[in-house]
């Protein structure tokens, strides 16, 4: 497939151009590609499983999914009011934040969704979502998305060796002190883990 803005060659399923990030726009016969559908008034997603074939886009999902927290709950009151994009984008934000597509998929299943319409949804979102990593807006994405992480951690840490270093001093001798411990070793990992994914992002940036 072809972009129409910049003429560079992309996969046939890539959803956003490697070159200029712009989204490719679907072929005709491209009909194989899972989509989510548009709601069924008065209804809403538990009570009315065929909710999920429509023609909802997945690849303007995808730079949704990278902004904002991840780790959303998804359950029965939020699928009777939520429109098929809202959907789209709390499963986005949360493969984005690292859920596992199987425990994705069974979650929906859980909540009242059809187990193949379920299971097509979740992995046209995370194909989207790792298509549009690849782009320079998805790499620019990912590498803020890090770099939060990364000052995230660093915050943690710091305010947990404030808190035990505060306590301890503040401690009478034979006293009892707080050893923020959980802040520490989060901070210490947050720290690390978002230092390596902004260098990685970082350099994939300047290629």
């Amino acid at each position: 497939m072809f972009c129409n803005d910049c003429g560079t060659a992309n996969r046939d399923s890539a959803a956003f151009c490697t070159n200029c990030g712009k989204p490719l726009k679907s072929r005709p016969d491209d009909m194989a590609r899972p989509r989510v559908a548009t709601a069924v008034p008065a209804t809403g997603f538990a009570s009315d499983a065929r909710v999920l074939v429509g023609e909802t886009d997945y690849a303007a999902i995808a730079s949704v999914s990278l902004a904002g927290p991840g780790n959303l709950k998804i359950n029965k009151k939020f699928l009777k009011t939520a429109t098929p994009e809202q959907l789209a984008a709390v499963v986005g934000k949360n493969l984005a934040a690292g859920a596992k597509p199987d425990w994705m998929t069974k979650n929906l299943v859980k909540q009242g969704v059809e187990a193949d319409r379920a299971s097509r949804m979740v992995t046209g979102i995370g194909q989207a979502i790792e298509d549009y990593k690849r782009t320079p807006e998805g790499r620019k994405a990912m590498g803020k998305k890090y770099r939060n992480q990364m000052i995230g951690g660093f915050a943690s840490f710091v305010i947990g060796t404030a808190i035990t270093v505060g306590t301890f001093m503040a401690a009478d001798e034979g006293g009892t002190y707080f050893v923020a411990y959980g802040a520490v070793i989060w901070g210490v990992i947050g720290f690390i883990t978002g230092l390596g994914g902004w260098i990685k992002y970082r350099a994939e940036q300047g290629r």
